[in-house]
């Protein structure tokens, strides 16, 4: 599955993908954000998360700008994951991207809704979150590969029905 924005287009990763994916994951800043992303950067690990998954559980891919790759995303197990090269971050891609992919999945599975979570630490990915219009959910305190520890995450959900009417109420 292909999306395309404005700006950016979302392919299913393939050989091509897994040389700037290792690149985005040797950035510690970057890792650090995520869950299940090792430190240090392990080439093994990043062509295991640049493999398609199972049609019926979600979809992964790399985010492209023109000829470059500038991270990955996907909806995975009803969960959204991302994460951006350094270069990308603050440019708005995170939420451009991801509103694009929360489109294609509620259109292709009947999901009640969509998860997500966020570092406390990481106050720009809770921002794309709340701008995508997903709501709190209680947090929790997770495991963070990269960081080695126990970290808080700010949880969120966002249903079906608060993602239809959001698009009803912009149309």
């Amino acid at each position: 599955m292909e999306i395309w924005t404005e700006r950016l287009r979302f392919a299913p990763h393939g050989p091509e993908t897994v040389a700037p994916m290792h690149e985005i994951a040797s950035d510690f800043d970057v890792v650090r954000m995520t869950s299940s992303w090792p430190w240090p950067a392990d080439h093994a690990f990043t062509e295991s998360r640049c493999r398609v998954i199972p049609e019926d559980d979600g979809f992964v891919g790399a985010i492209w700008c023109g000829d470059r790759v500038i991270g990955g995303m996907g909806v995975h197990s009803h969960g959204l994951g991302y994460f951006l090269h350094r270069s990308a971050w603050g440019q708005g891609y995170a939420t451009e991207m991801a509103a694009a992919v929360i489109a294609g999945a509620f259109a292709r599975y009947d999901w009640d809704e969509i998860t997500a979570a966020a570092w406390v630490d990481n106050p720009a990915s809770v921002r794309v979150l709340q701008k995508l219009g997903f709501e709190n959910r209680p947090d929790s305190v997770e495991d963070c590969r990269a960081r080695g520890q126990r970290v808080l995450a700010r949880n969120f959900v966002l249903t079906r029905a608060r993602y239809d009417s959001l698009r009803n109420a912009a149309a």
